[in-house]
């Protein structure tokens, strides 16, 4: 079985939030592609089920979901 991705694409001029989740709520999302952050790494971030996601204008973001830390 493969690893699963969330791929979040904004065309518009301005920020869109995003709610994140999944069917299974002990489920956490780590950011590991921002377009907004340039040539940067992005900044470490994870997001807890339902959060919302800040999808900046004209980006794309990449989320892997993973079991989450807490019970």
């Amino acid at each position: 079985r493969g690893d699963s991705f969330l791929i979040l694409m904004n065309a518009r001029e301005y920020l869109v939030p995003f709610r994140i989740g999944s069917r299974q709520r002990e489920i956490e999302w780590t950011l590991l592609l921002d377009t907004a952050a340039g040539f940067a790494p992005p900044q470490p971030a994870v997001y807890p089920h339902m959060a919302e996601f800040p999808l900046k204008p004209h980006s794309l973001a990449v989320l892997q979901p993973h079991p989450s830390a807490l019970p």
